[in-house]
């Protein structure tokens, strides 16, 4: 089978390095879609992350979190709203 040229943007990305064909990534993409969480810092603050980045040595740093959601975007109305809430500090 004939895969597509990887596109020079995701080859500089280091797409190419996964070993996986361009549409085998594609796919793997999709099966595994992005989420986003929102996570409260010892300092008050909260931020938006990636789910993959909640994982590891950082949790320690973790106070609460929020999520996951489907979008960033609905990630970052969710942390408007527990600002208003008094639960996160505006950054």
């Amino acid at each position: 089978m004939q895969y597509p040229k990887i596109p020079d943007f995701l080859e500089k990305l280091g797409i190419c390095v996964l070993g996986l064909p361009y549409i085998d990534f594609l796919l793997t993409i999709m099966e595994y879609p992005q989420t986003w969480l929102i996570v409260k810092c010892p300092a008050g603050n909260c931020e938006i992350i990636p789910s993959t980045e909640a994982t590891g040595d950082e949790n320690s740093e973790i106070v609460e979190k929020w999520g996951p959601f489907d979008s960033q975007g609905e990630a970052i109305a969710r942390r408007v709203g527990l600002i208003r809430a008094g639960k996160c500090q505006p950054v």
